[in-house]
C-alpha cells in the first residue's frame, strides 16, 4: 500500500494519503480476499462498481488491482441501503437564519451525534475543507470538534450543560452538524463499543431490543432491554431503539438552526455533503484552489472505541466495503426484535433519511 502522511505543525501524523491498494494490502485492512480475483478481468471487476472506483480515484487512490476492486460493493447495493439521491441533509432551510442572525466573525460549526456515528471523521473532513473566512480568534478556522454543550448529550441539555473548555462560548453562535447513522448498523457497533451506555447484552443476543424467554426466566422483568447512558448525570431509555429515536427527534424538532446529515454519506457523497455544510454556515473552501481533501486513512487516535493497537483501523476503502453491505446489519436480531424495531425506529424518520427498512421475517 503506497502512502504519504500529512502532519500538523508539531509533526504529529493527522492522516495518510493512499495512492494504491492491491491484493496484498487487503489482509492488512482485515478484508477477505474475494473469490475469483485471479480469474476475473479488470473490465468485469469494474462492472457495477464504477461510482466507487471514481470516488477512490478522486481521493488519490489511482492504482487498484482486480482483487481490491472486487472487494468493493456494487453501487446498486449501496443505493438499496441509502437511496440514489445523493447526500441527505435535513435543515438546509435554516441556513439563511443562521447567516443573518450570527455575526460572521463569531460563527462556527460544531459536531454532534450519538456514539459510533462518525463524529470525529466528520470533524476531520470539515477541518480539511472548510473555513469561516471572518473568524480570527479560533485556530481551527471555526471548525469545532463538538458543539459546546457536548456532542453526545441530548439536544435538550444545550442550555444546562457545557463541555470542556467552552464555558465562555456563546452556544447560539455554533451551527450544530448532527451525525445520523442507520440504526440497524449502529446497534451492531454499539455492541462492540458501548461507551457509557449499559443494557442487558447476553451472549448471542446483542443487539437486542426485546428479552428472550430465558432472559425473563433469569429475572428480567421489563418488556424491553432498557438502556442507561452515563453523562454528567444518567439518562434512561426503554431500549436502544428508544435511545436512537428520542435522541435524534430532539434535534429534528429543535427551534434553532442545525443540520442533520448521514454518517454513510461520508463514505459515498463526502464532497457534496461537506460543501453544502460549509456553505450553509457561511464558510468557504479552505484550499485556495477549491480542491477537496479526502480523509483516506486516518492515523489519529481518539481514545477508546476509536482505534488503537488492539483494533483494526477503518480507512476509506474498508469503510466503503463495510457500510456498503447489509451482510451483518441484522446479526443477532430475533423476529421479536425486528417487529419491535419496525415500529420504534420512527418510520417517518427512516423515510426522511432514506434508510432501508428491513422486512420482518415471517413465522414458519
Amino acid at each position: 500500500m503506497i502512502k504519504w502522511s500529512k502532519k500538523d505543525k508539531k509533526g504529529n501524523i493527522l492522516h495518510n494519503a493512499i495512492h494504491a491498494v492491491r491484493k496484498e494490502d487487503l489482509e492488512e485492512l482485515n478484508i477477505p480476499i474475494p473469490d475469483g480475483w485471479n480469474t476475473t478481468t479488470m473490465e468485469d471487476a469494474l462492472k457495477g462498481r464504477e461510482p466507487l472506483v471514481d470516488i477512490l480515484h478522486d481521493a488519490g487512490v489511482q492504482e487498484l488491482d482486480v482483487a481490491a476492486i472486487l472487494s468493493l460493493p456494487k453501487w446498486d447495493i449501496v443505493t438499496k441501503l441509502y437511496g440514489d439521491n445523493g447526500p441527505v441533509i435535513v435543515g438546509l432551510d435554516t441556513c439563511q437564519q443562521f447567516q443573518e442572525t450570527i455575526p460572521q466573525d463569531q460563527a462556527s460549526i460544531g459536531i454532534a451525534g450519538l456514539f459510533n456515528t462518525g463524529t470525529n471523521p466528520m470533524n476531520m473532513y470539515l477541518e480539511e475543507n472548510c473555513i469561516m473566512p471572518n473568524i480570527k480568534h479560533e485556530r481551527h478556522g471555526g471548525m469545532r470538534f463538538q458543539v459546546p454543550w457536548g456532542k453526545h448529550v441530548p439536544a435538550s441539555w444545550k442550555w444546562n450543560n457545557t463541555a470542556g473548555n467552552d464555558q465562555k462560548t456563546n452556544k447560539t453562535n455554533v451551527l450544530p452538524v448532527v451525525m445520523v447513522r442507520d440504526p440497524y448498523s449502529w446497534m451492531q457497533s454499539m455492541c462492540k463499543h458501548p461507551y457509557t451506555a449499559k443494557w442487558l447484552r447476553p451472549k448471542g443476543h446483542c443487539p437486542g431490543l426485546v428479552p428472550l424467554a430465558e432472559e425473563k426466566k433469569r429475572g428480567h422483568k421489563s418488556s424491553t432491554l432498557n438502556v442507561t447512558v452515563k453523562y454528567k448525570s444518567m439518562a434512561y431509555f426503554d431500549s436502544l431503539a428508544h435511545y436512537w429515536t428520542q435522541w435524534y427527534e430532539q434535534y429534528l424538532h429543535a427551534d434553532y438552526p442545525r443540520l442533520m446529515v448521514r454518517f454513510e454519506d461520508l463514505q459515498f457523497h463526502s464532497r457534496d455533503m461537506v460543501d453544502a455544510i460549509c456553505q450553509c454556515a457561511g464558510g468557504v473552501a479552505r484550499n485556495q484552489d477549491a480542491s477537496f481533501s479526502y480523509v483516506v486513512d486516518s492515523a489519529k487516535s481518539f481514545g477508546p472505541g476509536h482505534g488503537g493497537k488492539k483494533q483494526v483501523k477503518t480507512n476509506m476503502i474498508s469503510a466503503m466495503i463495510k457500510y456498503g453491505s447489509d451482510t451483518h446489519r441484522l446479526d443477532s436480531l430475533t423476529k421479536e426484535d425486528m417487529e419491535f424495531a419496525a415500529t420504534h425506529f420512527n418510520p417517518a424518520f427512516m423515510e426522511l433519511f432514506e434508510y432501508n427498512v428491513p422486512e420482518v421475517p415471517q413465522s414458519s
